[in-house]
């Protein structure tokens, strides 16, 4: 049954990925981000659904976990022509699918939730955009602020640092105080994900705003 949060969240969500739809210019590598967001969606719906049934619901993030981040590293690849920045990307990803295999075979054995697969990819990520966004080229002197994605980059920043730090203090709380542990994860999570999806939409709309901000 959907929860007050679950709503917002959803809510937050589909109204982001309506707006990648319809509000996107001439964004590159959108189709991706429409990927990842539709991907997303199919994860949750689907843990939803086996939640309902009262079934094991974490086989899904196996496969959406990895596939999040392969996606991402593409669309992060599109966004630097750094020689270095691009390599430690490429490489990352054979190292990142072995870890994956490893750690899912030998730790979770698919059944509970990879949250070590997730963390690893939270830090990856935080390194590669931290990287890109020192190289964000400005589009005829236009405020930072106002490139579309700067304010992409910006969500997905503060999204997986976020979580990256939550879930290690996470760690602790929960072996002293687990239900307060678990209503700070509630909210954490659903204020990040407001965060990254709000800062996704508004890339989109200055991205239909900026008729010269064209990618090549």
């Amino acid at each position: 049954m959907l929860t007050p949060t679950d709503i917002i969240y959803y809510f937050v969500y589909l109204v982001c990925l309506v707006f990648s739809f319809i509000k996107t210019g001439n964004l590159k590598g959108i189709a991706i981000i429409r990927s990842v967001l539709i991907l997303g969606l199919a994860n949750e719906l689907f843990v939803e659904w086996l939640q309902y049934l009262g079934k094991e619901e974490n086989f899904s993030h196996f496969i959406y976990i990895p596939a999040e981040y392969f996606l991402l590293c593409f669309f992060y690849l599109q966004h630097t022509q750094n020689r270095i920045i691009r390599h430690l990307i490429i490489y990352s990803l054979p190292v990142y699918l072995l870890a994956v295999f490893f750690l899912s075979l030998k730790v979770y054995s698919f059944e509970t939730y990879p949250s070590i697969i997730y963390n690893i990819g939270c830090i990856l990520s935080t390194i590669w955009l931290t990287l890109i966004m020192f190289n964000i080229d400005i589009v005829d002197n236009k405020p930072l602020v106002q490139i579309p994605v700067f304010w992409l980059f910006s969500g997905l920043l503060i999204f997986y640092a976020g979580v990256y730090f939550f879930n290690t203090a996470y760690a602790f709380l929960i072996a002293d105080s687990p239900s307060l542990a678990w209503e700070l994860r509630i909210y954490i999570n659903l204020g990040l994900n407001i965060i990254l999806y709000t800062s996704w939409t508004y890339a989109f709309i200055c991205s239909a705003k900026m008729k010269n901000y064209i990618y090549h």
